[in-house]
């Protein structure tokens, strides 16, 4: 996902199997930073993740100041 104004960075998955997503993100988000040369907004969207890649995304997402948006976590 990616809209210029409001600057705004996304990645929507269907399943999360690792921190991955969540690195991948920040990636593109300090690139677009960079670029744009301002905050930007992130989220990350997953449908379902398994607890303890949901408990790693939350921390990262909190650290890193990403909206963290998961449907479902899997046991």
């Amino acid at each position: 996902l990616f809209l210029e104004d409001p600057l705004i960075v996304g990645e929507v998955t269907a399943h999360a199997e690792s921190v991955e997503e969540i690195r991948k993100l920040l990636r593109k988000v300090r690139v677009v930073e960079a670029r744009y040369g301002r905050r930007a907004r992130s989220f990350l969207i997953v449908l379902t993740a398994d607890s303890e890649v949901a408990s790693a995304l939350s921390r990262i997402a909190r650290r890193e100041g990403v909206k963290l948006v998961i449907g479902k976590i899997i046991k």
